[in-house]
C-alpha cells in the first residue's frame, strides 16, 4: 500500500508489476521491466520508489529492484549473491532510505 492510502501494487511469477487505484479498485498501469518473479514489493516510507524483491531460479540468487513512482522506470539494480538462500520479505526502514530483507533456508 502506497503511503498515501490511494493505490496498492501487485506482483507475481509473471515478472509483471500492477499498479491498482485503491478506492475504484481498477488497474492503473503495470511494469513489465522486472526481470523475475516478484516476491515481494514495498514502497519506501515517502512513497517515491518501489522496491521489488525477485529470486533468480536458474543462478540461485536473489534480486532487489528499485524503481521510480513517478516515471515507473527502474532506478537501481542489486543482485544478492546468497547460494541456497531465497529471500521473501523485505521492508524499508521508517526513517531511513535503507531496505533490508529476511532469509529463510531452502530445504
Amino acid at each position: 500500500m502506497h503511503p498515501d492510502n490511494t493505490q496498492f501494487v501487485s506482483g507475481g511469477s509473471d515478472s509483471l508489476i500492477g499498479f491498482w487505484d485503491f478506492e475504484d479498485l481498477i488497474c492503473t498501469g503495470t511494469m513489465a521491466s522486472n526481470d523475475y518473479g516478484v516476491r515481494c514489493l514495498d514502497f519506501t516510507p515517502c512513497g517515491t520508489m518501489l522496491s521489488a524483491l525477485s529470486w533468480d531460479e536458474s543462478k540461485k540468487r536473489s534480486v532487489l529492484e528499485l524503481y521510480s513512482t513517478e516515471t515507473r522506470k527502474k532506478l537501481i539494480n542489486t543482485t544478492y549473491f546468497d547460494s541456497g538462500v531465497n529471500k521473501k520479505k523485505m521492508a524499508w526502514h521508517p526513517g531511513l532510505q535503507v531496505a533490508n530483507s529476511q532469509s529463510k533456508k531452502q530445504n
